[in-house]
């Protein structure tokens, strides 16, 4: 998940933009994690280039799933991040 501006306690800030990175160890479904990371003044990873999903990928182990915000929520099939209506090639 990410929060912009500055990072509260527990969360790392990210070197390649202007957010922070906070991982969340409980195993949920998209929404739910998605609720979740809004409580708390988030809102799941965008990723916007290479270099930041690297940066998010050494918060995982290998073979660890995470949820992010890619999605297909409004359309089926038709995937857009969550601060974006532009659709995203598959």
């Amino acid at each position: 998940m990410y929060l912009q501006a500055l990072c509260p306690e527990g969360w790392r800030k990210s070197v390649q933009s202007t957010s922070c990175f906070k991982r969340h160890y409980h195993k949920s479904a998209w929404q739910e994690s998605r609720n979740f990371c809004k409580s708390i003044g988030g809102d799941l990873a965008t990723i916007p280039n290479a270099k930041v999903l690297s940066e998010i990928s050494a918060m995982t182990t290998p073979g660890e799933e995470f949820w992010i915000g890619l999605n297909d929520v409004r359309t089926r099939g038709y995937f857009t991040w969550l601060d974006s209506a532009e659709r995203v090639s598959t």
